[in-house]
Parts: C-alpha cells; sequence; structure tokens
C-alpha cells in the first residue's frame, strides 16, 4: 500500500524543527514513539513502511513548515502508521498543520485539521456534501493550561471553534506517553466514524 498524501501547503509531514534537527533525534519520547508505532505497522500490515516513518523523525531538515513540539511529531508518526494503512480514507483526507482559522474578529492556528484531499473534496462538491472540519490540538507539558486565564482562554478557542461548525479534538503529552497507540487510535476512530458516514452520504445521494 502507498503512504498517504498529505495536504500541501502546508502539510503535517513538512516537519522542519526550528532550529536543528538534533531535537528531533535526541528526543527519547520521539523515539520511543516511532518505535511503537513501527511496531503497530508490522503487527497490523506485515510489510516494511519503517523507512518513511522514520524520515518524519531524522530528515527533519526537509521539512516545512516547522511543527511545534516533538508531540506533533509522535502524532504525525501514529495518524501515518494508522491513517496511512486505512485503505479508502488514508488516500481521501490530510492531515494539515498549522492551519489559520478565522473565527469572527479573533484567528486560532489550529495543530492540525483534518481535511478532504482535493479529489475527494471535487466529489463531495458533485454531492453536495461539506465536509465537517476537525481540529486537533495536542498538549505538551508547557500546555495551554497552565493557569486560570490559559483555561479560558482554551475554552474559549473551544467555543469559538465550535461555533463556526469545528469539532475540536485535544490529546495531551501524558496520553500519548501512557500508551500513544490508544490515544492517537481514538482521534483517529472518530475521523474514521466521520469519513464513513460522509461516504455513506455520497453512495445514498448517488441511488437517488
Amino acid at each position: 500500500m502507498e503512504a498517504m498524501t498529505l495536504a500541501q501547503p502546508p502539510s503535517a509531514t513538512s516537519v522542519k524543527a526550528q532550529d536543528d534537527t538534533s531535537r528531533w533525534k535526541d528526543s527519547k519520547f520521539l523515539i520511543q514513539q516511532l518505535a511503537q508505532a513501527r511496531k503497530f505497522v508490522e503487527d497490523c500490515e506485515g510489510h516494511a513502511y519503517q523507512e518513511h516513518m522514520e524520515h518524519l523523525v531524522f530528515e527533519a531538515s526537509e521539512f516545512t513548515p516547522p511543527l511545534e513540539s516533538v508531540l506533533e511529531g509522535a502524532f504525525c508518526l501514529w495518524w501515518e502508521a494508522m491513517v496511512g494503512h486505512s485503505g479508502d480514507m488514508g488516500s481521501k483526507v490530510n492531515l494539515a498543520c498549522q492551519r489559520d482559522v478565522r473565527c469572527g474578529e479573533r484567528l486560532y492556528r489550529l495543530d492540525f485539521s483534518v481535511e478532504p484531499t482535493h479529489a475527494f473534496a471535487d466529489e463531495l462538491s458533485r454531492a453536495g456534501i461539506v465536509w465537517p472540519p476537525i481540529a486537533i490540538e495536542v498538549d505538551g507539558h508547557a500546555f495551554h493550561e497552565k493557569t486560570k486565564e490559559q483555561v479560558a482562554q482554551r475554552n474559549q478557542r473551544d467555543r469559538d471553534l465550535q461555533g463556526a461548525g469545528w469539532k475540536v479534538l485535544h490529546l495531551s503529552y501524558s496520553e500519548v506517553d501512557r500508551d500513544g497507540c490508544k490515544a492517537c487510535g481514538d482521534v483517529a476512530q472518530i475521523v474514521f466514524e466521520q469519513f464513513i458516514e460522509i461516504r455513506r452520504k455520497i453512495h445514498a445521494r448517488g441511488r437517488s
């Protein structure tokens, strides 16, 4: 199976280290997540997908725009391992990073957004169906909830995005560190369920 084509520009696999590649190579957390994701692929597929995933980590200097944390890099690895091997969905959705979204007078930058490929967007348009936008936020050690003010800011951000029609999913460092497969798999499952519902609508309209 071919690897999933990600959104360009910007792309979640466009991972350029802001300073140098050492922070990616030396990250024990990211190396651990890579090993677990590789094992997941081996167990599920039984064929070599590892070189592509290692490229995301160890050739980081080739990628733009930058991700902002190793946690975002770990999520990309799991997304590739799971969605890149998910058949139909893997060829029809993109994971875009650092996407700016305006909600009224406020401008927010999303860690990730799940978007249809150009071809799938055309298919949706012909069927008169709009892809419901999904935002994925990964909350690292520093996290956004260090103070009450930051809690309020995150809650306001989520309300604004949800009011604009976005589904907002959060992942924390501790969740991924404890069980990256389950945490990222839960997110991928939510996206997959939405994708299946969209496919049902397309098929239903095709029969009408």
